[in-house]
């Protein structure tokens, strides 16, 4: 399974708010083996991703995708096979 994935992408440090330019990305994502594929139902600023974009972060790396905290539903993956047993036996 493929799907068309959007993400909010800053580009460099910025030297105030008004500078700051982010940019919406998309790429089709497929997974590979051993991966998951995660449909994100909401996705929040955290303030690191704040901070790293006006230059807060010495250690942060660029460009960057903002959104570090999401919640969201498996769509595609590995089974675990001791999940899959657990549910067999109920």
């Amino acid at each position: 399974m493929s799907v068309e994935a959007r993400a909010l992408r800053v580009n460099e440090r910025a030297a105030d708010i008004n500078a700051v330019a982010p940019k919406i990305e998309t790429r089709t994502l497929t997974p590979g083996d051993g991966e998951v594929l995660v449909e994100i139902k909401a996705a929040a600023i955290n303030p690191s991703d704040a901070k790293a974009a006006f230059g807060m972060m010495p250690h942060a790396v660029w460009p960057r995708t903002a959104g570090r905290d999401w919640c969201g539903v498996v769509r595609e993956g590995p089974r675990s096979e001791e999940h899959t047993s657990e549910l067999q036996s109920r």
